[in-house]
């Protein structure tokens, strides 16, 4: 919708800027109208807000989530391959939940 859109473009200006609470703010109100197609992006987006706040516990539950979301709608229907956009997606996520996990590591062996 235009209205979930104009809230994650906010996000993504809030991120831009570094204020990442305000940009979660703004994730959180697009989620909450969102369609499950746009979730995962979402859901993404406020990972990355996560790991910039070096908050790396909501950082992989976000990337979970966001994950199992794009499992969902692959899964959904089982004639539709994963688009491009979601592979690269995916690939992102992975990466940071794996970089968040050795922050989080190092970070409580310090």
């Amino acid at each position: 919708s235009l209205e979930q859109t104009t809230l994650k473009n906010k996000g993504n200006n809030a991120f831009h800027y570094g204020n990442y609470q305000e940009a979660i703010r703004f994730y959180d109100a697009a989620l909450s109208i969102s369609s499950p197609i746009s979730s995962p992006y979402l859901l993404s987006n406020k990972s990355a807000a996560f790991y910039n706040l070096q908050d790396f516990d909501s950082t992989i539950h976000h990337c979970d989530l966001a994950l199992s979301q794009l499992i969902k709608l692959v899964s959904r229907d089982q004639t539709t391959k994963q688009t491009q956009d979601q592979k690269t997606l995916e690939q992102k996520l992975h990466v940071r939940k794996g970089e968040a996990l050795i922050r989080k590591t190092l970070f409580s062996e310090a």
